[in-house]
């Protein structure tokens, strides 16, 4: 359990990453396969999708962003500048939610209709730390970005997504370049928790 615990008290915005990864193709597989099996979802709705990008279509999938981001106008110099830094990891995993199994589960649970949306977005971010948290444990640098909805065509295009995944998030990763600082992001004076007994 310690290491759960040193491994999300770790785990960092890495943007600064190379392709030198120390670990197969197979066991990032097994990491996101793990995560898509085991992470729980209301009523076990199960909506989370992914695609992982290697090699060339990692690469293709960044450069095709900058491009669309030089198109949006001058206000994205900054974020052309980070793209570039991300195009030079090793993989990029995209997180989707299928709204069609939401609305699967919106069915067979009609009294929390209202509701299956935002477990959804719940579901998504407990596999991204999920994903996060295990790329970490084996010494991944990764960040999570969200270029949508300015990708959100050219990634159904390309890789035949179907029309009901709508994409959440994108997860760049890599040999990380930079160590990261315990202290960056310390929240310590931000924690409420409060506790009746």
């Amino acid at each position: 359990m310690t290491l759960f615990y040193e491994a999300v008290e770790k785990r960092r915005s890495t943007n600064k990453i190379s392709k030198e990864l120390d670990i197969s193709d197979e066991r990032i597989e097994e990491i996101i396969s793990h995560a898509l099996k085991y992470v729980p979802s209301a009523f076990n709705s199960q909506t989370t999708r992914v695609l992982l990008l290697l090699g060339k279509e990692h690469d293709w999938f960044w450069s095709e962003t900058e491009t669309l981001i030089e198109q949006a106008g001058t206000d994205y110099k900054q974020e052309n500048s980070e793209v570039a830094l991300l195009k030079a990891g090793y993989g990029t995993v995209l997180f989707f939610e299928d709204e069609n199994a939401v609305a699967a589960a919106q069915r067979k649970n009609p009294q929390y209709l209202e509701y299956f949306a935002e477990w959804a977005d719940q579901t998504s971010g407990m596999h991204q730390l999920a994903v996060w948290t295990a790329f970490e444990i084996e010494g991944i640098g990764a960040s999570l970005q969200h270029y949508q909805p300015h990708v959100d065509e050219m990634v159904s295009s390309r890789w035949s997504v179907p029309a009901s995944w709508k994409l959440k998030a994108q997860m760049p990763f890599g040999k990380p370049l930079t160590s990261s600082s315990n202290e960056k992001g310390n929240k310590e004076n931000h924690v409420e928790l409060k506790i009746f007994k």
